[in-house]
């Protein structure tokens, strides 16, 4: 799943223009992050693994 943004609770944690590749829609990413499981992140060619928890806003 593409999204725009996803800001967390810390300034230096903010992508841009990235895929989670463990969620395929916007309610299967809502229920992780109520679950607080671990996102897998890419951007710029780079996986992170980001804990849902600390996410604040993303951008669909």
């Amino acid at each position: 799943m593409k999204l725009k943004n996803i800001v967390t609770m810390d300034d230096e944690l903010t992508f841009t223009d990235i895929e989670v590749l463990n969620i395929k829609n916007i309610k299967q990413l809502d229920r992780a992050i109520q679950k607080c499981k671990v996102l897998e992140i890419k951007e710029n060619g780079k996986i992170y693994k980001l804990n849902s928890s600390y996410i604040i806003f993303y951008q669909p």
